[in-house]
């Protein structure tokens, strides 16, 4: 519990912004969906129905896809928490995206 507690302590910050950055890119990702389903309201009935099927399969992929993005972001916040060591996602070094605060 002490050792939870440390980490949750020196990373809440970066679990903070880094989830309120994943949902943000999520919202933006989701309107094209509302743009859809607008414009089926303006259309008409039957356009109407298939611009909601579509605007569902969209908002599905894209909770699929944000929700994979926020695991990935947790695991490699807890292994930054756990070691001290940042991974690397591709050729991105994690050590970029978690720097050392300064006091």
């Amino acid at each position: 519990m002490t050792r939870s507690k440390e980490m949750l302590r020196r990373t809440w910050g970066e679990n903070v912004i880094g989830n309120a950055g994943l949902g943000l890119l999520a919202l933006v990702a989701m309107l094209p969906a509302m743009l859809l389903v607008a414009l089926g309201v303006y259309a008409g009935h039957a356009t109407l129905l298939v611009c909601v099927a579509l605007a569902f399969v969209w908002l599905m992929v894209v909770g699929l896809v944000a929700a994979a993005m926020s695991g990935i972001y947790q695991t490699a916040l807890y292994r930054y928490a756990a070691i001290d060591q940042a991974t690397t996602l591709g050729d991105f070094p994690m050590s970029e995206a978690f720097r050392p605060r300064k006091r």
